[in-house]
C-alpha cells in the first residue's frame, strides 16, 4: 500500500476541504492522534480535560481566543518540532 501524501489527500477531498490547506489537515489529524495515544497512555478513553494550567494559553485571562494567534499559525512549527517529516 503507497502511503497518501497530504496533496494526494486533500486533491481527493478538495470540494470536502476547501477550506482548509493540507497542512491545516495533517496538524488536525496529528492532534487527533496524540489525543487518542494519550487517552490510551492514561487509560482514560473519551475523556478530554478542562480546566489545566494550559488553558490560558487559548483562553487568555482578562483577553479573548481571539486576542491568539490562530491554531494554524502554530501548524508546521510543532510538526517539525515533534520530528514530522515535512511534504518538499
Amino acid at each position: 500500500m503507497t502511503a497518501q501524501t497530504n496533496a494526494d489527500f486533500a486533491d481527493d477531498n478538495a470540494a470536502l476541504f476547501a477550506n482548509a490547506t493540507p497542512m491545516q489537515l495533517a496538524y488536525m489529524a496529528w492532534l487527533s492522534f496524540e489525543l487518542k495515544m494519550l487517552r490510551h497512555e492514561t487509560d482514560l478513553p473519551g475523556f478530554t480535560p478542562d480546566g489545566t494550567f494550559a488553558e490560558s494559553f487559548h483562553f487568555p485571562v482578562g483577553g479573548s481566543w481571539q486576542d491568539v494567534a490562530p491554531a494554524s499559525s502554530r501548524a508546521e512549527t510543532v510538526l517539525r518540532a515533534v520530528g514530522v517529516a515535512l511534504p518538499a
